[in-house]
């Protein structure tokens, strides 16, 4: 499935990272930053626990984000292995997914 930033924002309707620490950070909260439009929460302290807490009441509305050989990718659900931080979706997917993150098509 290829899609764009755009179209995961338009499909799944990222949440914006609402917690203290990202308000704070502008590394994290700033839209420009990364191309994550404020969407990501870190993979530690308070953004992770409240990651693992929407994982554990709906995993059907988490991404994570993924640094692998051929680039970054969003997959559905929660993990570890490569990650580089997480999405919470106010839209559930409906099968397991991967999107890898095209420039241009």
């Amino acid at each position: 499935m290829k899609i764009t930033e755009d179209n995961f924002d338009e499909v799944f309707k990222p949440q914006t990272n609402h917690l203290e620490r990202a308000k704070a950070n502008k590394s994290i909260a700033d839209e420009d930053v990364c191309g994550f439009n404020g969407w990501m929460y870190e993979t530690y302290g308070e953004d992770l626990d409240f990651v693992r807490k929407t994982a554990q009441e709906n995993p059907k509305k988490v991404w994570t984000i993924l640094d692998g050989d051929e680039g970054m990718f969003y997959v559905t659900g929660f993990h570890h292995v490569n990650r580089i931080g997480y999405f919470v979706c106010e839209v559930e997917f409906d099968e397991e997914q991967e999107i890898k993150l095209y420039e241009d098509f």
